[in-house]
């Protein structure tokens, strides 16, 4: 959860661009069934804060990203 927590902070600003190559290419790839998974998941995940993503961002006690950044205004 840490790491795929950091990347979303890391690469925010990106977001738009990994979401034209997850529908261009990836989504294609992985077939209708596979790929509604992976969105179930990831919104299930990360829609919102919760006790997992806080406790993954307290791991490591030098880390500067915090656990309720608004990555929207990357």
């Amino acid at each position: 959860m840490l790491y795929i927590y950091d990347t979303i902070e890391l690469f925010g600003a990106l977001l738009n661009e990994f979401h034209e190559t997850w529908t261009r290419r990836i989504s294609l790839d992985l077939g209708e069934k596979l790929s509604n998974t992976v969105l179930t998941s990831s919104k299930a995940t990360f829609s919102n804060v919760n006790d997992v993503i806080r406790n993954a961002a307290r791991i490591p006690q030098d880390r500067k990203l915090s656990p309720e950044k608004d990555t929207t205004d990357l």
